[in-house]
């Protein structure tokens, strides 16, 4: 194909490889080409050494936070090539038709952009020799659906760059983004493996699990799948456990605060009552509640904890109804809680991998403490020096007050 090759390559410290990197490109067969490298203010001598090539040098201030398609787009404004290959500065192009395989399949206008093949060094970690070799197979293919892209070694037309470029704010994969635009606009993606470059550290960056993380919650950001959770509709039911009659207070009962706190929150199939109580019983019917599960005496004792109670209520529910996933455990004497608690727990259900949420507010509370005969009340026990705070609990385990 014929047209200006204009390859941009993006450099931070790289002066073990940009050296090795541009001799590769300079003895390319492909001799229309031009070189920008993009320097993302490099501390060694990256720029020093590049200098001792034909290469413009753009200098791209991070600020703290590198954002990759930003220093591409910059690349690729001072460029005026037709053709865009974009290369990291520590990728190593192995032959001299790298650059010419990579355009050859520019020439199709339904191809958005073309990535080629990443090989590791001999002392790559085992890690990363191995997810390169899952990654980059031997076998051209074309994507029409999967937007996977790496732009470590890839290319695309100006043409394309102009209606759709990088995306200038994302912290991560930004190739990943731009795939899932072009593909949405039905172009496709080719893959050469004929092109093909040495990367050394492979494509997870040491398995860093804190970028894995961010990468993620880009990619399931822009995914249009629906995810496993959707697949199979979350069951999640409330437990109310109630020991003894209701709570009444001005003619209303504090179990109706609790129900309005969930009532209408789709995603909560049933409301569950569980209580030793007959009238309790008869109550939570008349306001609504269609589930009301009986337990036994022993499990009303002062010594039973909440969790014997659920255990003993799941139990009875999943033999009478259906199974769940998560029950949410509310209490009638907490009456003030918020709708929009409830739905963002019910959200971080939808979204994160949790096996509990407890949903937690910061309280302060008065004490009362003996001094001299005479009887002090601290409002805030923050503001209390940390003896002092001591004392106090150990004054309130003594009878004298309640924190």
């Amino acid at each position: 194909m014929d047209g200006k090759a204009s390859i941009i390559i993006r450099t931070k410290n790289e002066s073990k490889w940009i050296c090795q990197c541009l001799s590769a490109i300079e003895n390319q067969n492909y001799k229309n080409k031009e070189i920008i490298l993009v320097d993302n203010e490099s501390s060694d001598n990256t720029v020093e050494i590049a200098k001792e090539f034909n290469v413009k040098i753009i200098t791209y201030q991070s600020e703290g936070i590198f954002k990759p398609g930003m220093a591409i787009n910059l690349g690729i404004q001072e460029s005026n090539g037709k053709f865009i290959i974009i290369i990291s500065g520590h990728c190593i192009p192995i032959n001299e038709e790298w650059l010419t395989n990579l355009i050859n399949n520019l020439d199709d206008p339904k191809v958005a952009g073309v990535y080629g093949r990443q090989e590791p060094l001999s002392f790559t970690s085992d890690f990363d020799k191995r997810d390169l070799a899952i990654t980059f197979g031997l076998d051209k293919k074309t994507q029409i659906k999967d937007p996977f892209f790496h732009n470590a070694n890839s290319a695309l037309t100006r043409k394309i760059w102009e209606k759709f470029p990088f995306d200038n704010d994302c912290t991560n994969i930004e190739d990943r983004i731009w795939g899932q635009q072009v593909i949405s606009n039905g172009y496709k993606i080719i893959y050469e493996p004929e092109s093909s470059v040495f990367h050394y550290h492979g494509i997870h960056h040491g398995r860093n699990e804190l970028r894995a993380q961010r990468i993620i919650k880009i990619m399931e950001s822009i995914d249009n799948k629906k995810s496993d959770k959707d697949i199979k509709k979350i069951s999640i039911a409330a437990f109310i456990p109630i020991r003894g009659d209701l709570i009444n207070y001005k003619d209303k009962f504090l179990l109706q605060n609790t129900i309005e706190s969930i009532k209408g929150i789709r995603e909560i199939k049933d409301i569950v009552v569980s209580t030793d109580s007959e009238y309790t019983k008869e109550i939570s019917k008349k306001l609504g509640i269609t589930k009301v599960i009986m337990r036994p005496k022993n499990l009303s004792t002062s010594f039973v904890g909440v969790s014997d109670v659920l255990k003993f209520t799941l139990m009875k529910y999943e033999e009478l109804y259906s199974k769940l996933d998560f029950i949410f455990l509310l209490e009638e004497t907490y009456p003030f809680r918020e709708k929009e608690e409830i739905k963002e727990i019910v959200n971080l259900i939808k979204t994160e991998n949790y096996d509990s949420i407890i949903s937690v507010n910061h309280e302060t509370s008065g004490a009362w403490i003996k001094d001299s005969e005479k009887i002090t009340r601290i409002i805030d026990q923050n503001f209390m020096p940390r003896e002092l705070q001591q004392n106090s609990l150990n004054i309130a385990r003594a009878g004298y007050g309640t924190i």
